[in-house]
């Protein structure tokens, strides 16, 4: 296939975006470190990807941070009501592996 074909195919664009394939993305990869117009391809759809993002982020409610602390904070009457289950049961009750 030729370079221009495979840089206008979308399989860059999705890479950036994570959907594709394993084994799209280890072609793209091998075909990235072999071509320095393809690398520079994917590295400008980073980055044109990143921009847009950053551009349209929505800054999230003031109350929301100390809302999340609350429930993850050690401590807190959630977090020291949980049961603890061990993971190995025959381990737990003998001491030993």
């Amino acid at each position: 296939m030729d370079i221009k074909t495979y840089i206008s195919s979308g399989v860059i664009e999705a890479y950036a975006m994570g959907t594709i394939s394993h084994e799209e993305a280890a072609i793209l990869e091998c075909v990235m470190k072999n071509n320095t117009e393809v690398k520079k391809a994917v590295l400008e759809v980073q980055q044109i990807i990143e921009q847009f993002a950053t551009e349209q982020a929505v800054e999230p409610p003031q109350f929301l941070k100390a809302e999340i602390m609350k429930k993850i904070e050690f401590g807190n009457k959630e977090s020291t009501t949980a049961k603890i289950i061990p993971l190995n049961k025959a381990q737990s009750e003998t001491g030993k592996p």
